[in-house]
């Protein structure tokens, strides 16, 4: 995660959290946050996106985007950890636009790794799949998947795999939160109705809701999810029952 108190950009700088129970989170021992500082110019003027996936050696990977919009820049880093603790120096992965590159989601499908994310330089908004062998390099050119939400405008992702399917929960602009499925990585399914809405008025997630995540239970998805009251964030847990 990133702290990112009155939506003020400056202060996400990359950071782990860990929990025994689902609901209680903190740091873990021996571990200080942040794991990464602020960039500096004119690499870039702040991070965002975080994203975790373990490796086929069972490291840890980070992702993150350092970005510069006055130079049109992103660059996608990654920090690895054999133990979620002591984190080595950031690599860069990838570069792209400034909004060519959005919240980042890898994964690996049996054979290679797969990464999704959210292309904001077309219009609407698009979902691009790349691959590679390995994380910190050799990824190929994006595609761009069939998968439009109608009246809504997607802004940020979040993919899982479980066995032979992908799940995907997607945020939009509008503030609400999508849950897709697809067999084969490519081509997905979209739910007609979202998974999350905004709280009642007055309540923590009523103003807006963000990017969140989720991991496959036994009886479906539990789904931690970050909300606004006014520009206030805070993050939340709820669980979406799934065949």
């Amino acid at each position: 995660m990133t702290p990112y108190p009155g939506g003020q950009s400056s202060f996400e700088r990359p950071s782990i959290l860990c929990s025994d129970d689902k609901l209680t989170w903190a740091a873990p021992a021996g571990l200080t946050n942040p794991i990464v500082g602020l960039p500096s110019q004119p690499f870039g003027d702040q991070n965002s996106d975080v994203d975790i996936v373990i490796d086929q050696q069972n490291d840890m990977h980070m992702t993150y985007r350092v970005s510069n919009q006055i130079l049109d820049v992103c660059h996608v880093m990654d920090v690895i950890s054999s133990d979620g603790v002591n984190w080595a120096a950031p690599v860069e992965i990838l570069t792209s636009t400034y909004a060519g590159v959005l919240a980042q989601s890898i994964e690996w499908d049996g054979s290679q790794y797969v990464m999704y994310s959210v292309n904001a330089d077309t219009t609407p908004n698009s979902i691009e799949r790349r691959t590679s062998n390995s994380i910190t390099s050799g990824w190929s050119d994006p595609i761009t998947l069939s998968l439009i939400i109608p009246a809504r405008e997607t802004w940020h992702i979040e993919v899982i795999r479980d066995g032979a399917d992908w799940f995907m929960l997607i945020y939009t602009v509008q503030g609400d939160l999508f849950f897709s499925l697809s067999h084969n990585g490519i081509d997905w399914i979209i739910g007609g109705n979202p998974v999350v809405v905004q709280g009642a008025a007055g309540a923590w997630d009523s103003t807006n809701l963000y990017r969140s995540t989720f991991v496959r239970t036994a009886t479906g998805f539990d789904i931690w999810y970050t909300g606004f009251l006014g520009t206030n964030p805070s993050v939340g847990f709820t669980q979406l029952v799934y065949p």
